[in-house]
């Protein structure tokens, strides 16, 4: 590991150093103005992060209007999967919209029938969205992330669920929704 020498330039050529040939035609500046912290913006990252939860809170209210007004198995408007359309197989988010569509209208077994897994994760997804914006509005810092193993976990759900209801058996028909 080097050390920076007390005095450099600052320049186009900074990359080539000092005492490597670089060009001595910038300005002199000392190693601690190198050294220093990045000086934050009058817009502080809590503020930015408070603002744009509330965006994205907004957002999903939005959708969840859109989804409780127009049914998705009735209207047309609404994407549908690319993956079940050239396989036609079940995605693991195949009913995902439809199932939403049951929730908001308190139709519980319905919206099981349509994305078990969808229903089934939503009170862990509820519960990490609640943590995190009690946090950010009583000013705790936040974790960087979602742990790696709890995404390894969701992964292995997603794909065992995908193949569970693809495979041709009575016992897991439940799990494919039915269009």
């Amino acid at each position: 590991m080097t050390t920076k020498p007390p005095m450099c330039f600052q320049n186009a050529d900074y990359d080539k150093g000092c005492d490597e040939g670089g060009d001595k035609g910038g300005e002199l500046i000392s190693s601690q103005d190198l050294n220093a912290p990045w000086k934050r913006p009058s817009l502080s990252r809590d503020r930015v992060l408070l603002w744009s939860s509330v965006v994205i809170a907004a957002l999903a209210v939005s959708a969840c209007v859109a989804l409780f007004w127009f049914d998705p198995s009735r209207t047309p408007f609404y994407p549908t999967c690319q993956f079940h359309r050239l396989t036609g197989l079940q995605c693991p988010g195949c009913g995902s919209l439809r199932a939403m569509h049951q929730l908001l209208h308190g139709s519980l077994a319905a919206a099981f029938h349509f994305n078990a897994l969808l229903v089934v994760s939503l009170p862990a997804l509820a519960w990490w969205a609640a943590r995190r914006g009690i946090g950010l509005c009583k000013g705790q810092p936040l974790p960087d992330g979602i742990r790696p193993a709890w995404l390894w976990c969701a992964l292995a759900a997603a794909l065992a669920f995908g193949i569970l209801r693809n495979l041709p058996l009575a016992q897991l028909a439940w799990l494919s929704p039915q269009p």
